[in-house]
């Protein structure tokens, strides 16, 4: 072969090898908006079993379940975020053999937004793709799967408790001015106040109130204070725990001062899955803390002192 003839074939050769990527690139980055721009005020999820909570706008937050739980505002501007721009990578079938993409009855999610009271969005939830930056998903009555952008399956494949909104309170640690600290049982006996003083102000023994005489180290009282800004429940007792336990002699009482308010955690008990049924002036609901959590809030004062 001439070595003209040859490098006309080897350019061709070539140039359709630069076509076809282009074009394989082309088509993985159209990629599809579907878009609602108007207002949700109600989403309804139905996972599989049957099992079917709804969540309604309530000001300027999210409420869940008949008792209206708050929803964690994470969790509810995830889901809005999701209902209102679904990015659709492509079409993977045609509505067949739905339970290869977790779309079948018993694996599905249903998902649908309202806005007074009228349907605007309906997705079916499905598996994961590969990996957790795509799922599955049937969208608005469509009959074909389709491969969206993001896991709507982590988004939306949530129950009434995983939908609770577990923040007791959450305050900058910089605000916090003075904490007590009582504990007796399996908590041991303790009992001390600390409170800033000075200028620069550091953390000091509140004379007449604790049983130490020693002011606390500054550093490590000032370490241990920064975990308090933010506590968090690990999941909630019944309805009506507070009214049924008695709460006359508690475990321990950690009173914080932030920003001029007194907030406050009882310790009211520990179960034999080791974790503490707690009351706070922050919540109208009993809920459970871990050992470790509890272990954190209440430190013995002589861990404070080197």
């Amino acid at each position: 072969m001439k070595p003209r003839k040859l490098a006309l074939i080897v350019s061709i050769l070539a140039l359709g090898a630069i076509a076809a990527v282009q074009g394989f690139l082309g088509g993985r980055d159209a990629v599809k908006t579907i878009a609602y721009t108007g207002s949700i005020d109600s989403i309804e999820i139905t996972r599989a079993g049957g099992e079917t909570v709804s969540l309604i706008k309530e000001g300027d937050g999210w409420a869940v379940g008949a008792q209206k739980y708050r929803v964690a505002k994470q969790t509810s501007d995830a889901m809005t975020k999701s209902l209102a721009e679904i990015r659709v990578l492509g079409a993977v079938s045609g509505g067949q053999d739905l339970e290869r993409y977790g779309l079948a009855e018993g694996e599905r999610v249903t998902v649908v937004a309202k806005s007074s009271g009228k349907a605007v969005r309906t997705v079916i939830v499905g598996k994961n793709a590969t990996t957790a930056r795509q799922s599955y998903a049937l969208i608005d009555g469509g009959k074909s799967v389709s491969m969206v952008s993001g896991s709507l399956k982590d988004v939306f494949d949530k129950g009434l408790s995983d939908l609770r909104d577990r923040s007791i309170w959450a305050v900058p640690p910089e605000a916090i001015t003075r904490i007590e600290v009582e504990t007796r049982g399996v908590l041991g006996a303790d009992k001390y106040a600390i409170a800033k003083a000075g200028d620069p102000p550091v953390w000091t023994l509140v004379p007449g109130f604790s049983v130490a005489k020693a002011n606390p180290d500054a550093e490590l009282a000032a370490a241990w204070v920064q975990g308090l800004g933010e506590l968090k429940a690990d999941s909630f007792a019944p309805d009506g725990t507070l009214e049924s336990t008695d709460r006359s002699s508690p475990l321990g009482v950690e009173r914080l001062t932030a920003a001029g308010k007194v907030m406050t955690l009882e310790i009211l008990s520990k179960g034999d899955d080791g974790k503490y049924l707690c009351a706070a002036t922050e919540s109208p609901y009993a809920f459970y803390l871990a050992q470790a959590t509890v272990s954190k809030f209440f430190k013995p004062y002589s861990g404070m002192i080197k």
